[in-house]
């Protein structure tokens, strides 16, 4: 019994040697053969990737009200807002998101909407919105460099 066992263990281990060669010999020129697709292929891919990301566009909203609201883009609730009156670029909440028709909505925690917006959102733009009471004014700067032209 001991003697077939080895034998079929001396059997098993020349068809893995067999394997081993025939993969050493086989898989280098295969990826010889495609490399320059693979390549492309993954290059392709990480520019669609770059693409797709750079092409939503950003809505930053700050909340200059007395009291918290929720932020509901298309129905789904997307942020609690809380009163800010920083005047730092971070403030608020900043949303990327697909160009394209939205309605924004400002719900108060009672329930009651504060404010409602239908927005086109094009491709690679940047949008404010900060409901107010009236009362608050804002400063946008823009800075460019080079051979950038005014964008107002």
């Amino acid at each position: 019994m001991n003697h077939r066992l080895e034998a079929l263990r001396t059997r098993l281990l020349g068809r893995r040697e067999q394997l081993k060669a025939w993969a050493r010999h086989q898989l280098p020129p295969l990826w010889r053969r495609y490399r320059r697709h693979a390549l492309a292929a993954a290059a392709l891919s990480v520019l669609t990737l770059l693409w797709w990301l750079d092409r939503f566009a950003r809505l930053r909203v700050v909340n200059t009200l007395a009291d918290p609201v929720e932020l509901r883009i298309d129905g789904r609730a997307r942020a609690w807002l809380l009163p800010t009156t920083s005047e730092t670029p971070e403030a608020g909440a900043e949303l990327r998101l697909p160009p394209g028709f939205h309605r924004v909505t400002l719900v108060s925690p009672a329930g009651v909407k504060v404010e409602e917006l239908d927005v086109n959102l094009p491709p690679h733009s940047r949008y404010l919105l900060a409901p107010s009471d009236g009362d608050q004014c804002f400063w946008v700067e823009h800075t460019a460099y080079g051979q950038a032209q005014p964008s107002l």
